[in-house]
């Protein structure tokens, strides 16, 4: 990507670093004449069409964040292409960029752990969890002080994968916990486990588990116990084991509760120690070496080295364990391709260094050799896999597919994730023939009949498509993402009908289901032309998703198509305001024309408007601007503003009201809409009650047109939680 001259207001001078999640420059702010640190995400976060609301509700959850180590989050924005964060910029490099010269001091290990603890357990008691802790998030000032830095990166790609309806492991391969990796719920526990990992390797120089490739990573990450850190650093107290062995606990229970006890842990057991700082660069240098020369050979049984390795060739079982550890994958329901979008990207830092894996090794009859392989979590190695395909990484799979097939060209599994990757690679017959390999060879796996499915879609073979589906329907019946599949085949045959009964089948079993009321709300209202039922259909999305702009789009074609002008009006004004152009050019054009045509006229008289708010005592107003950018809001502190005042042009005429709701808890709510007489007094307009939730997107719109209206007062009478406002929008005419 070429380098731009300048995002927002900043003014780009370099890059001073990249990785899977998001692009970072050194940036001049010229407002306050100081040095940022600009970290941009990736432009494909763009196309989610929610996640700009997720950005910003995170980026005022980091901001919000203040602790004398936490790196402070000065602004965040959108400009073109680029969502950004702007930072301080931190002068004294990263803790990886220390690592790369040894390892640290107990000492200088102690000091940097003290900052950092304190710095989690602060975020943690707000409920912020980093979720990818690694030593490059680990930055110094110019005084050598250590922050913690990229709160809420994970989570905001995260975000990605969860509005795109994927799963992925987010994080860093050798750091992230092993419920992380299974894709589990995470907790502060899961950065306590990062915390120890960190910690072995300050004083060691080296992680506590390494391998060839990220998978196998992952891999003896679920199987191994971690290493003993006197194996390598003989001169630290035995209590370090204990500290750093409870720390990196495979279980969450089983690891220390805050990072603050860790912190006092790692303090006692370095009591042990004599009060003068002990370097430990020399020794791990002297060990580190034959360390990795160790751990290039396997643990063997029985079978001397010598006798294993014969020549230049590899034993059939010893492939075996490379490709079980490499690419024995589970597809179905994990890599939903019918769907734009993707699952979010999972940072992998490289080099990795040299793999050792334990394996028992016994000689069989006949001269053979059998490995007994140990368990290995197979959902982490196909999220690894598959967010390598996301990447764009497919060359890099068929690579090594490609040479596990070579010597072993029976196994099933690698066929079905080589066909994936061709598929992603746009080589439809090939990823056809692959597929159709791993069918040959063992032809029982639903999974492989679905990728099938998806593979003869995309080549509009829609009936070979639905003849898999069938495959995997029988080995798995009532399967969600097989049911959709064969609905999108029914439908580019013309068949309308067995597409809407597998649609309404997947919502039979999950009403909430995002694909079925969409698709179902399009069926009912141009097969049937029945308008109630594909309302209800996209109002279940908006409830389901609020801020999602497309819906409003959606939402505008059934009630223009029902003959409801006004609906449709306020419903394209929304999704033109929260989308740009070139979000879907021909629906912007399509809401452009149809606003042209029927509200030529319309505009938003709240914009640029003062609002006065009562913040429950309406003898203290205060200012508000409305700029129209969902970006302005009133929030509750203790209490709801009793009302909220909008001084509009005289005499306008109001069509519709847009209000945001920003609220802590799901509730009741009952909102009047007043306006005031020529005395000064205050009269009901019209009431607002309904259930509301954060971000809940309320429309108002009179059965007549409001004329003669000088201000709006909206005031909240009844509410079973705390609701306050974020933005209002007030469409009509004025004079």
């Amino acid at each position: 990507m070429v380098q731009p001259e300048k995002i927002g207001r900043y003014a780009i001078e370099t890059e001073i670093g990249r990785g899977g999640m998001a692009m970072v420059y050194r940036a001049h702010d010229p407002r306050f004449e100081r040095m940022v640190a600009l970290k941009v995400l990736p432009a494909e976060f763009l196309h989610e069409p929610n996640f700009r609301a997720r950005f910003e509700r995170e980026a005022r959850t980091i901001a919000a964040l203040e602790h004398p180590a936490v790196v402070p989050v000065y602004d965040f924005g959108e400009d073109g292409d680029f969502l950004f964060l702007v930072m301080r910029y931190m002068q004294g490099g990263s803790l990886a960029d220390r690592l790369t010269k040894g390892p640290l001091s107990v000492e200088e290990t102690a000091q940097i752990m003290l900052r950092i603890g304190t710095a989690l357990d602060a975020a943690h008691s707000q409920g912020i969890i980093h979720r990818d802790l690694k030593p490059g998030n680990i930055l110094f000032d110019q005084y050598g002080s250590a922050y913690l830095s990229d709160f809420g990166i994970a989570r905001l790609t995260e975000a990605a994968a969860t509005l795109t309806g994927s799963k992925a492991s987010l994080g860093t391969p050798g750091y992230m916990s092993p419920e992380q990796i299974k894709g589990e719920k995470v907790d502060a526990r899961s950065d306590i486990y990062a915390l120890g990992v960190i910690v072995f390797e300050m004083l060691t120089g080296q992680r506590p588990f390494r391998a060839e490739s990220p998978a196998m990573v992952l891999v003896k990450q679920m199987t191994a116990a971690p290493p003993h850190i006197r194996d390598i650093q003989p001169n630290l107290p035995v209590q370090y084991d204990a500290v750093l062995a409870q720390t990196m606990a495979h279980e969450p229970e089983e690891r220390p509760s805050t990072a603050g006890d860790v912190v006092k842990m790692l303090t006692e057991a370095s009591l042990a120690l004599s009060a003068a700082a002990v370097s430990l660069a020399e020794t791990t240098q002297q060990t580190a070496v034959s360390q990795q020369l160790e751990e290039v050979v396997p643990t063997i049984v029985d079978t001397p080295p010598e006798e294993m390795i014969k020549k230049n060739s590899r034993p059939k079982w010893g492939l075996w364990l490379v490709a079980a550890l490499a690419g024995i994958v589970i597809i179905g329901g994990l890599y939903l391709a019918f769907k734009p979008g993707g699952e979010a990207p999972i940072a992998v830092e490289t080099p990795v260094e040299e793999i050792q894996v334990n394996a028992t090794v016994d000689t069989i009859d006949g001269g053979e050799t059998a490995v007994d392989l140990p368990e290995i979590d197979i959902d982490a190695i196909t999220n690894t896999l598959f967010t390598l395909l996301n990447e764009g990484n497919q060359e890099q799979v068929l690579i090594e597919t490609e040479a596990i097939l070579a010597d072993n060209p029976d196994l099933a599994p690698i066929h079905a994730i080589r066909a994936t990757a061709l598929r992603e690679a746009g080589d439809l017959d090939a990823a056809l023939e692959q597929i159709n390999q791993a069918i040959e060879l063992d032809h029982e796996p639903a999974n492989y009949w679905y990728e099938s499915a998806i593979i003869h879609n995309w080549r509009g073979e829609s009936e070979q498509s639905i003849e898999s589906v069938n495959q995997c329907l029988e080995r798995v019946p009532n399967d969600r993402n097989c049911l959709v599949e064969r609905a999108y085949a029914y439908r580019s045959l013309g068949d309308e009908e067995s597409a809407r009964q597998d649609f309404q089948h997947v919502l039979e079993m999950n009403p909430d289901d995002w694909d079925a009321n969409v698709e179902l709300s399009w069926y009912y209202l141009w097969v049937e032309q029945d308008f109630e039922r594909a309302l209800q259909h996209i109002n279940k999305i908006i409830e389901l998703d609020p801020y999602a702009y497309f819906n409003y789009y959606h939402r505008g074609i059934v009630l223009r198509e029902a003959g409801d002008i006004e609906g449709a009006v306020s419903n394209f004004r929304l999704f033109m305001d929260m989308s740009s152009p070139d979000e879907c050019l021909e629906c912007y054009a399509e809401a452009q024309s149809f606003l042209d045509e029927h509200a030529p006229e319309l505009v938003n008289l709240a914009l640029n408007k003062p609002i006065t708010a009562a913040q429950g005592n309406p003898d203290t107003p205060s200012t508000l601007a409305i700029d129209g950018d969902f970006d302005s809001c009133w929030w509750a502190v203790d209490a709801a503003p009793q009302w909220l005042d909008i001084d509009l042009e005289q005499d306008a005429v109001v069509r519709s009201i847009q209000l945001m709701i920003a609220q802590d808890e799901p509730g009741h709510t009952i909102h009047q809409i007043q306006t005031q007489d020529v005395d000064g007094k205050f009269y009901a307009l019209g009431f607002i009650e309904e259930t509301t939730w954060d971000r809940k997107v309320i429309i108002v719109i009179p059965e007549e047109p409001w004329q003669g209206i000088n201000n709006l007062r909206i005031e909240t009478l009844e509410s079973q939680s705390v609701p306050a406002w974020c933005e209002i929008r007030v469409f009509g005419q004025g004079n």
